[in-house]
């Protein structure tokens, strides 16, 4: 790992309660003893940069040595999905074969921490471990935490540690501790126990509802196979379930269209465009499965055999699957259509839909990080605070656009509130965000903290 230079250095940890505790590192050795629940605490003075050093902590009965320590800059990298992205994964950057073949920057240490929520500050994070920067390690690591911490070491040589400790698709408030954000209107009102207990409620609903998705009655009584409406509404396609009469709902909804021909084309360039769907998709045409994808904002293009269509009326039935936020279709009606070499058949419009299992039926609420603030600040953030850092670089803000004026106040709060919980004003870096929508002239400030 790296520790942080020209800063006193704490070291903390459990043992036996009352038990003395000695740690040593690049000369220094310092003891203390454990309290009766067993925590202890270390406080070790400034280094220069350098190492690779031993740190050896020692107890009466027993003996921890943590080997390839280096005293360098550590720098917590946090934000939504944009500080998340990893090198490779889900997400590339440009030319990331070559990066990965290039990364070996042993003067570069990595850590990940993993996703977690709470209530209350934790002591420790939910899980994580020091990797060495190697091809290995950092293509699931993020991208702009690495190329951020390797200019710093190129330009300086100085060793750097990169914490990345971040969610995609939060927003500010899951960030921002429970103090600082009860300080602003609106929130002061709100209960963490309460809450807590709200939440614990719904594990058994969530149960039901998970084992629902599992056994889709959908897929078991095989709607895809019949073309009858009988029992189905209709709604306008393309549209987000949001958006329509469906509402704010997770969970698997069937849709289904119909459409003539009268031939069954000749042409092997038989196309069914549906646009971007959220999140997945199981399509079929008469009964047989003709594509299927799970990945929420790419356009769906699935070929057609012609041995599938037939003369007169042919059905499309579609499973869609939305795991959180938004679902449904995400483009616009003239993304919806067949093609047919030279001719296009519109299937935007009128469609039927029959929700299968949703989560309204279970009367479920959201219990994700930006359900109640602070739950990320407690277990991604909190813990982290006795380690001393160079500085923060943030990449946020998408979670929020909803509510930008308000952001003006809730971003400055977040910094300070960091800044409060280590205990000294260090560096925070940003990205600033481009424009969302059109400005508002001379937008009316929301009230900040009381």
């Amino acid at each position: 790992m790296v520790l942080q230079r020209d800063q006193p250095l704490t070291i903390w940890g459990k043992a036996g309660n009352n038990e003395p505790i000695k740690v040593s590192i690049n000369g220094q050795q310092v003891s203390a003893s454990s309290n009766s629940n067993g925590d202890w605490k270390i406080i070790l003075k400034p280094m220069r940069w350098g190492g690779p050093y031993d740190l050896t902590i020692t107890s009466s009965d027993d003996k921890k040595v943590l080997q390839n320590i280096l005293i360098g800059d550590v720098w917590i990298c946090s934000g939504q999905s944009n500080m998340e992205m990893p090198v490779s994964g889900w997400s590339k950057v440009n030319n990331a074969e070559q990066e990965i073949a290039a990364a070996n920057y042993p003067k570069i240490r990595l850590f990940t921490v993993e996703k977690a929520t709470s209530f209350v500050p934790q002591k420790d994070v939910a899980g994580g471990q020091w990797l060495e920067c190697s091809s290995a390690n950092i293509p699931s690591f993020s991208a702009v935490a690495y190329f951020f911490g390797r200019k710093i070491n190129q330009d300086t040589k100085i060793p750097v540690g990169l914490i990345s400790t971040n969610w995609g698709g939060t927003n500010i408030q899951a960030w921002t501790s429970w103090p600082a954000i009860s300080a602003f209107e609106g929130y002061s009102h709100l209960d963490p126990v309460k809450m807590k207990q709200t939440f614990a409620e719904q594990d058994e609903r969530r149960k039901a509802y998970n084992l629902a998705l599992e056994t889709d009655p959908g897929s078991k009584e095989a709607w895809y196979k019949n073309d009858q409406t009988e029992g189905w509404n209709t709604i306008q396609m393309p549209s987000t379930w949001e958006a329509s009469e469906i509402g704010n709902t997770d969970g698997i909804i069937w849709f289904r269209k119909s459409f003539e021909l009268d031939a069954v084309p000749s042409d092997q360039n038989i196309l069914l465009h549906l646009g971007a769907i959220d999140d997945a998709d199981s399509t079929y045409i008469n009964g047989i499965l003709v594509g299927s994808d799970n990945i929420w904002n790419k356009n769906r293009v699935y070929p057609i055999s012609a041995s599938v269509l037939k003369q007169g009326k042919n059905t499309i039935t579609i499973k869609m699957i939305d795991g959180a936020a938004q679902g449904g279709m995400l483009g616009k009606p003239e993304d919806l259509f067949i093609s047919m070499g030279n001719e296009k058949i519109p299937v935007s419009g009128a469609w039927y839909y029959k929700p299968s299992v949703i989560s309204k039926q279970y009367n479920l609420i959201e219990t994700g990080p930006n359900a109640f603030p602070s739950q990320l600040f407690n277990a991604m953030i909190s813990p982290v605070t006795d380690l001393k850092i160079k500085g923060a670089i943030w990449y946020q803000g998408e979670a929020n656009v909803n509510e930008a004026v308000r952001y003006q106040q809730l971003f400055p709060a977040m910094i300070a509130d960091w800044r409060k919980a280590w205990g000294y004003n260090f560096p925070f870096i940003w990205v600033q965000l481009a424009n969302y929508l059109e400005r508002k002239k001379n937008p009316q400030p929301v009230p900040g903290p009381s």
